[in-house]
């Protein structure tokens, strides 16, 4: 009986790593230096996603067994869920991510973030390095997972860079909508970051 209790809290404490997000994503600048870019208040802000990995998976290989699979599900369902998958970036990840990104900068400095930002004096380079889109079951649910490279690069010279900063395992939720599960990785991303730099980058 005891070793049947150990296994059970043992796998309930499982559960709830799997299930609940770290605090904090971890945000480390790899070259350069942060300190003082936000003396440059127009920023405009650029993603990319170059490369990215979805899982362990490239990005091409992760769409072509999700749209056969689900094709094979129903026909048409798994061009539909490609339309949706590559739509939701412009529709609902990139504006949460500006959004929290302005407002928190916004309480400690005059920096504006805008993918439109006109005669900017900085460029933000967001390179998408990899999504973990977590799964969700009735027994177990990961959240998903979102690991960021972040180019800060002069806006009149842009070949000029100020420093690259990592966001690695910002968390999303675990719930039954990918969509969800990502997007909430993205404004994590955008939270921690926008916190992280108004001390840092002051």
């Amino acid at each position: 009986m005891r070793t049947l209790n150990r296994l059970v809290l043992s796998l309930l404490l499982l559960f709830s790593v799997l299930q609940s997000p770290a605090a904090w994503a971890g945000i480390t600048v790899i070259d350069g230096d942060v300190a003082g870019v936000l003396s440059h208040t127009k920023v405009k802000l650029e993603f990319v996603y170059d490369g990215v990995m979805v899982g362990d998976k490239t990005e091409a290989d992760y769409i072509a067994e999700k749209v056969a699979e689900k094709n094979a599900e129903e026909a048409g369902l798994g061009d539909a869920w490609l339309v949706a998958w590559n739509g939701d970036r412009t529709a609902q990840y990139h504006p949460k991510f500006i959004e929290l990104v302005n407002k928190y900068l916004g309480k400690k400095t005059d920096v504006q973030v805008s993918e439109n930002m006109v005669d900017p004096d900085m460029i933000m380079i967001v390179r998408v390095r990899r999504i973990e889109p977590g799964f969700y079951s009735y027994v177990i649910n990961r959240p998903a997972f979102l690991d960021l490279e972040i180019e800060l690069a002069d806006g009149q010279d842009p070949t000029k860079t100020f420093a690259m900063i990592e966001v690695l395992n910002a968390p999303g939720s675990a719930v039954p909508d990918v969509r969800s599960r990502v997007g909430e990785s993205y404004a994590k991303a955008a939270k921690d970051l926008a916190k992280w730099l108004a001390k840092k980058g002051a």
